[in-house]
């Protein structure tokens, strides 16, 4: 790659994340503006913000899918110098019901309100049951933004390869270990909740399983300064491409899975970066 495609690359992807960031951002606002806006939040109250976010929330996903759409094309016009225009997008298959295995938004956003009654129930104080149900509703909604992206990229991807990049907004040390490594085109984008990262096709032959030895290396090295135990160097495996085991409550890991990163799958959206070491939640306790 030479120095303008190098600048063309960056620049198109900074111009993509700050799109996608923008999209996320103008959802999550207006998600927390009617939210607190419900007055009593009585049962009628949830009805009436369910059904004014849910159009915004699937505007949001058809606006992230066709940024992804055509990010990915413009991609590969870098890559291979052409100026294509991006292919056709089946914007339903990418947004709404199909990014939950057919789970409706109208069940989706009305878990907020369930969350909240939970936590009352319970004895929590009204303005912090709010607060819970709030964070829950704007949580949906980032995770069903990126969820578009993800569908979007294993519909719409051409290369073989593809890796995540990180947005340097939240950057937890699951993506920063997730980074390092290759995924297989066709598969979705292992995420979790309000994950931001982006992905970047490889239009390569098969780089290998890890493309940042130095990173992967330093970030064990961190954890293990931070944790003061040792981290397991061989956590390499998250693609779920070899052999694997499925679970008690359904989930599944790969075989050679160790004590730091794995992929957990979810009934309804799919994979789950998580540790080890937890036990694999609720979509309730995911707040999914």
């Amino acid at each position: 790659m030479d120095q303008r495609q190098a600048l063309l690359l960056s620049r198109t992807q900074a111009s993509y994340v700050n799109l996608v960031a923008a999209t996320r951002d103008q959802v999550g606002l207006f998600i927390a503006n009617r939210w607190e806006g419900l007055g009593n939040y009585r049962d009628a109250d949830f009805i009436a913000y369910e059904n004014a976010v849910i159009p915004v929330v699937l505007s949001g996903e058809r606006r992230v899918a066709q940024l992804t759409n055509s990010y990915l094309a413009g991609m590969q016009n870098i890559a291979t110098g052409k100026n294509a225009a991006a292919p056709p997008l089946d914007i339903e298959a990418v947004t709404g019901a199909p990014l939950r295995q057919g789970v409706e938004p109208s069940t989706v956003y009305h878990r907020p309100a369930v969350t909240m009654y939970s936590a009352l129930s319970k004895g929590t104080p009204f303005v912090t049951a709010a607060k819970q149900g709030l964070a829950r509703a704007r949580n949906l909604a980032s995770t069903d933004l990126q969820l578009a992206k993800t569908h979007t990229v294993a519909r719409q991807g051409r290369y073989a390869w593809y890796r995540r990049r990180l947005t340097g907004a939240e950057n937890c040390a699951l993506c920063v270990i997730a980074s390092t490594q290759r995924y297989h085109q066709g598969d979705l984008q292992p995420i979790h909740p309000a994950c931001d990262c982006y992905c970047q096709e490889e239009n390569t032959q098969d780089p290998g399983q890890i493309i940042e030895p130095d990173l992967l290396d330093a970030t064990h090295g961190a954890i293990a300064s931070f944790t003061g135990t040792g981290s397991d160097r061989s956590a390499r495996i998250i693609d779920g491409h070899g052999k694997s085991i499925t679970l008690r409550d359904g989930s599944s890991k790969a075989a050679d899975y160790t004590d730091l990163v794995v992929t957990r799958q979810h009934g309804e959206y799919g994979p789950v970066i998580g540790w080890r070491d937890d036990a694999f939640t609720s979509a309730a306790d995911l707040g999914l």
